[in-house]
């Protein structure tokens, strides 16, 4: 799995991409800084560059917490039990670091573009998009992240 907490509070993630706090330039200056901070968190985790993640949860929630189930889940994540619910947005941040490089096959976290991030995202080798509204078109989703972050991304 996609590693875990250890005793001293440090989260240990397998499989980190290269990017670990880059592309919050390509974020939109007018962002609420928050949104950028949790982003920035999380890709420093999981190697994912920061403006990928944050246009990612924007798409997928326009940060506006009655537009998805669940407390803090900036990216519609569903488990077994129902809608992640977390705490914070710094607990979100750590939770999908966890979750985005956890047993996603091909990982998202070895993307080296955007349109290859979504890609990893709607590809997956059990036949199951990360979004199912757009029928698991990578090019809609990616044109949808696009939009989001008004240019086309970190590129590793």
């Amino acid at each position: 799995s996609g590693g875990g907490g250890s005793e001293d509070g440090s989260i240990d993630i397998e499989n980190v991409g290269p990017a670990k706090g880059k592309g919050v330039e390509n974020i939109p200056s007018d962002a609420e800084q928050w949104t950028v901070d949790m982003a920035k968190e999380c890709s420093q985790l999981c190697g994912i560059p920061a403006d990928w993640l944050w246009c990612h949860w924007r798409a997928e929630t326009g940060f506006k917490a009655e537009n998805c189930p669940g407390t803090n889940n900036w990216g519609c994540v569903k488990s077994e039990d129902g809608w992640v619910e977390k705490s914070s947005p710094s607990e979100w941040a750590k939770y999908f670091a966890r979750y985005i490089t956890g047993n996603w096959k091909p990982n998202p976290a070895k993307a080296k573009s955007l349109y290859e991030y979504v890609k990893f995202l709607q590809e997956q080798d059990d036949g199951n998009p990360y979004c199912a509204d757009d029928n698991g078109s990578t090019t809609a989703y990616y044109n949808k992240l696009v939009r989001c972050l008004g240019n086309k991304g970190t590129v590793l």
